[in-house]
């Protein structure tokens, strides 16, 4: 069955901001999970150490919205969008999650020729399986 292009998916990748200590990945997930929940929005969000990677699905002016929240967020920079579409097949559990991955799981996403859209997609489930999920 077709997803609705109401429904949205959104992948971006930042780097953790020069000021902010790496533990501040703790104090983001219990805000994000409350807030995403909110919004019915799912997703996964890893952490390196070093790098965020967030994919965001759900009812599309939710995910923009909260899009326009987390381009603000001095807690990172550099943010680069990889994926920002209709909604494909659902990744997770039906609920939002994160967790760390390995400090150079993401490094493939900090390639000049970094994998876009599908292929993006694609890149980020190949890590998850990988991922401590716990946080």
């Amino acid at each position: 069955m077709p997803v609705s292009s109401a429904f949205h998916q959104v992948l971006y990748v930042s780097h953790l901001a020069a000021a902010c200590e790496y533990n501040v990945f703790t104090s983001v997930c219990p805000v994000a999970r409350r807030r995403n929940a909110q919004l019915s929005i799912t997703g996964v969000m890893l952490f390196d150490g070093h790098r965020f990677c967030q994919l965001l699905q759900g009812p599309e002016l939710a995910v923009q919205a909260l899009m326009t929240d987390i381009r603000r967020d001095r807690r990172h920079e550099r943010l680069l969008t990889v994926l920002d579409g209709a909604m494909g097949e659902p990744v997770g559990h039906g609920a939002w999650s994160a967790g760390y991955c390995d400090m150079h799981e993401l490094d493939v996403f900090d390639e000049p020729d970094s994998p876009r859209g599908d292929a993006a997609l694609a890149a980020f489930r190949a890590i998850l399986p990988r991922a401590d999920l716990s946080p």
